[in-house]
């Protein structure tokens, strides 16, 4: 059975929750931070309290990077979508009609990926050549997404 909690925000972000309640599950979205946060902490009791074999740690590890993977997609999209969102519609439409491999050799692309690079690492110094290949892949596919994604939502009302 489930249980009700109480949250309580600041008003700042109580007020964006508010503005944009009907596009997400907030219910759901606590239960799998909470419920991630949890099993983090479960899991690095159980480190501390016994020795890993190498099948263990390969699998907390694959846990790991799919966590880590999928934060960094989230915010590569969430990048993706703010420049699509501020961008001229000359520059949205480029994004949206131009072949990826195309589209990440603009310069003026390149440099918001180098952006999005150095936020996700904290690094102003990173450049993109020192990133895995697999990991830049997926960073420019989520940033095109998130373009995407707000392209579909405005198209049909501009």
């Amino acid at each position: 059975m489930a249980k009700k909690i109480t949250l309580t925000v600041p008003d700042a972000l109580y007020s964006k929750i508010d503005r944009w309640r009907s596009g997400f599950n907030l219910s759901g979205i606590f239960q799998d931070a909470v419920a991630d946060a949890i099993r983090k902490k479960e899991e690095f009791q159980e480190r501390l309290g016994e020795e890993n074999s190498l099948a263990e740690t390969i699998s907390r590890l694959k846990r790991e990077k799919e966590g880590w993977e999928r934060q960094i997609a989230e915010q590569a999209e969430k990048a993706g979508s703010l420049w699509a969102s501020r961008a001229h519609y000359e520059e949205l439409i480029l994004a949206v009609s131009t072949s990826s491999d195309q589209l990440f050799k603009l310069p003026q692309i390149q440099v918001q990926i180098q952006e999005q690079f150095q936020t996700l690492f904290n690094d102003t110094r990173r450049q993109i050549s020192s990133i895995p290949e697999v990991l830049k892949m997926k960073v420019q596919d989520s940033w095109l997404k998130g373009v995407q994604n707000f392209w579909d939502d405005v198209r049909d009302k501009l």
